[in-house]
């Protein structure tokens, strides 16, 4: 069992550099725990190009390594609440093996496949800035 869960800045002691056991999981892929828990198609499962090559896909949905979970939860709701057409965002999936609490499953999380390309950050941040700002301000 856990403890409870903590709110606020994380501490130094909870920050830590990533090291070779952390990189080979994310080589590996989702577990088979988490790709049930999504419900993502295991047999149509290929690695995306780009994401560091840690980002998979079924085609339908898209798995990536979650690297801070508050960020990941913290994120996921934002998008889940999101109701803005000018700027796409991939709506998250929400496990459904996993604490309620949480929107990740041995270290993946999930989000539908959203088609198109990344955006252009240097051109597009100043069309997008207004729009993101409006709807975190809502909350």
């Amino acid at each position: 069992m856990t403890g409870p869960r903590r709110r606020g800045p994380a501490s130094p002691a909870d920050v830590r550099l990533l090291e070779t056991p952390d990189w080979e999981w994310r080589r590996r892929g989702p577990t088979h725990r988490a790709l049930r828990s999504f419900g993502a198609d295991e047999d149509a499962l290929r690695r995306l190009p780009g994401g560091a090559g840690h980002a998979w896909t079924d085609g339908q949905l898209v798995l990536k390594p979650v690297g801070c979970v508050p960020e990941h939860d913290w994120v996921c709701a934002a998008y889940a609440a999101w109701t803005d057409d000018a700027v796409r965002v991939p709506r998250p999936v929400r496990p459904r093996e996993a604490d309620v609490s949480h929107w990740s499953v041995d270290g993946w999380g999930a989000h539908v496949f959203v088609p198109g390309r990344d955006a252009d950050t240097g051109r597009e941040l100043e069309r997008v800035r207004p729009v993101v700002d409006a709807v975190l301000a809502r909350g």
